[in-house]
Formats: structure tokens, sequence, C-alpha cells
């Protein structure tokens, strides 16, 4: 039985190294580093950060974990779907038949409009953000965006990163547990289904983590002559001037990894923090379905310059703090 003991207990162990990740019927490592279920994971909201390309790729040791047989996420053509964002699959439809789920990726109870204007009793973290769940924000406002991309191949191990191609970003995410992705006209996918993953970039409030997290996907519902995207390209940073975005198909962002990145900066944003290239306009990246995604727009014209470290760094910004990695085997 699920008792309130049960949730503190999971809540104690967790701490505050917990972080968020997309909890699908299709996600690799559903079960962590296990192929047999196992009630309390967090091992699929593990961020990479300083990583070699096999440490981040399809983060990490998770390709290594599909979802069970014909288990599939369903991406619905020019429909939506919904994602729980959640930090550990105990507070998921993953286990306990979703008895600990709340509004929230952490199993708690928090106010409708929670913040750290209105924290509802919870502690503030120690930088002065929210706290539990670990969502990288002060507000829902300032939530940086997460998102999903897809590969039209069913490989795992055969897929490179301009075949993955960004088609839906949820704007202000991940914040509650319940968080919806609009699909543009996405064609069905091969035999066997196609890989998706989902992306986010947080903007300050701790370390300057990396998701990139794998899951087994279908699109469904598609027009017999819809067309497949067309090969992606890494994002721009273009915060403030829209003519320096991106336009068209837009990979994954690659960022602070030791190596492997396709998006390099440094230097200060708008906000006077250092520059955090998330999934949103800072990057190009419009909320809702990407429409884009099936032409090249520069096919006959020229790209935009791509992101480069700024030629004057300012004294004393630094990217990221040090970031120190979870204990992996504390709860699988």
């Amino acid at each position: 039985m699920v008792t309130a003991t049960t949730v503190a207990l999971l809540s104690l162990a967790l701490g505050s190294q917990a972080h968020t990740t997309a909890w699908t019927k299709g996600m690799y490592c559903r079960w962590g580093w296990s192929h047999e279920p196992v009630v309390a994971s967090r091992v699929a909201a593990i961020p990479v950060w300083n990583e070699t390309y096999d440490g981040w790729w399809m983060n990490g040791r998770c390709k290594d974990y599909p979802p069970p047989p014909g288990d599939f996420l369903e991406v619905p053509a020019n429909g939506q779907f919904t994602a729980e964002l959640a930090e550990n699959s105990a507070f998921t439809w993953v286990s306990f038949e979703g008895r600990l789920r709340t509004a929230w990726g952490d199993g708690k109870h928090h106010p409708d409009n929670y913040s750290v204007d209105n924290l509802g009793g919870a502690r503030p973290s120690s930088i002065g953000c929210i706290g539990s769940p670990n969502l990288h924000c002060k507000r829902e406002r300032d939530a940086a965006g997460t998102v999903f991309a897809i590969a039209y191949k069913n490989d795992i191990s055969n897929i490179s990163m301009e075949e993955l191609v960004v088609f839906t970003v949820a704007p202000h995410s991940p914040y509650r547990l319940l968080t919806t992705y609009e699909v543009p006209d996405l064609p069905s996918c091969p035999e066997g289904g196609c890989i998706c993953v989902w992306g986010w970039v947080p903007n300050h409030c701790g370390q300057a983590n990396v998701y990139f997290h794998p899951h087994r996907c279908i699109v469904t519902g598609a027009r017999p002559e819809a067309r497949r995207p067309v090969p992606a390209r890494p994002p721009v940073w273009c915060e403030g001037e829209s003519d320096k975005c991106l336009r068209g198909p837009k990979q994954l962002v690659i960022a602070h990894q030791f190596e492997g990145n396709n998006v390099q900066i440094s230097g200060r944003q708008a906000d006077g923090l250092w520059k955090s290239p998330g999934y949103n306009m800072k990057m190009g990246f419009h909320p809702g379905a990407q429409h884009d995604i099936f032409d090249d727009p520069y096919e006959f014209t020229d790209l935009p310059a791509p992101s480069t470290p700024d030629d004057l760094v300012l004294a004393g910004d630094e990217p990221q703090a040090v970031f120190e990695p979870h204990v992996h085997n504390e709860l699988r």
C-alpha cells in the first residue's frame, strides 16, 4: 500500500539533486539501468555535462535499455500529445499505478501559480529559485522550454544529429507534471518506428545542464502525402535579432560537453546573465509545432553565422558552475 510515509521516504532519498525528464511509454531507461521493473528510478533524469560523445549521445548508457517490445510514444500528426515531466519514475504513471502522481513532478502539492513569490511553504533553493521540483526557474515564465526531436530511423545506433529534427517546442516548461506538445504534419514512421529525443537546456538557477533523452516513437494519423523533414542544422544564437535566427529545421542543442558541441557561446545575454542556449527565441525556436521543417530555406541563400564564443568575454564570466555528477546507484 502506498502511504504518506512512502512519499516522505522517497522525497528524502531524492534529496536536492533531483532533476527532470519526460516519462513516456516509449522512453529508454524507464527502469533506470535495468531491464526489469524498478519502482523508483531517476536515472533517466540525469543530465549530461562535460561528457564525451558516447556519454551524452542518447543519454549515455540509457541507449542500451530500450522500452519493452511494442511500447511507443505515440505522436499524432497535426495533433498533440502529453508527457509527464518528473524527477523520478515513482511520481509518474510508471510506478505504483500512478498513485503518487500530483500536479507536479516531485509528487508534492504546490500552489497553482507556484513561484519563489508563492512557495506555499516549500523552501527555495540555495540560490533563490524554486527548490522542488528542480525546474531551474523562479516562476513559470522563466522556464526555458523543452522539445522533442524525431529521426526517421528505428536503429538508435545509426542516427546522426542532422537526422534528429526538433518538431515541437513546449514553451515555459518544465513546470507542471503534464506538458503538452503540438505536432506538425509529420509522415508515418518506417516499420519498427522512429527514434524521438526529449531535450531541455535550463536557463540558469543551477548548473548549465543539458538533457538529451531517447524515446521510441511512432507517428499516428499521418497523411499519405506528408513529407519527411529535411536535414537539420545547428541552431544559432539570435536574442533580440530575429533576422539572425536560423530558419527551417533545427538540431537539438549540444553545449557544455567535452566534445561534440554544436553550439558554443560565451558572454552575457540581455538579462545580464551568461548566455543560456535554450529552446526559445534566443535560439530561434518558436513555441508549438515546428511547421518549417519540411523545406530548406537556404537552398539558394546564405546561412546565418554560426554561434561561436564572443571575441570579448566579460571579466569573471563563467558559463557554468562546477558540476558534481549524481551518485548513480542510489535509486537506480
